[in-house]
C-alpha cells in the first residue's frame, strides 16, 4: 500500500496528492 502511494505521489500534482492523502486517511480511519 505504501509502495503504491509513493508511486502515486511521484506521478500526481499537489492537489491530486492532497485528495489521495485524504482518501488514504479515511481508509485508515475505517480500518481502526
Amino acid at each position: 500500500m505504501g509502495y503504491k502511494a509513493m508511486l502515486f505521489d511521484l506521478d500526481d500534482t499537489l492537489l491530486d496528492r492532497d485528495k489521495a492523502v485524504e482518501a488514504l486517511f479515511l481508509i485508515v480511519l475505517e480500518k481502526c
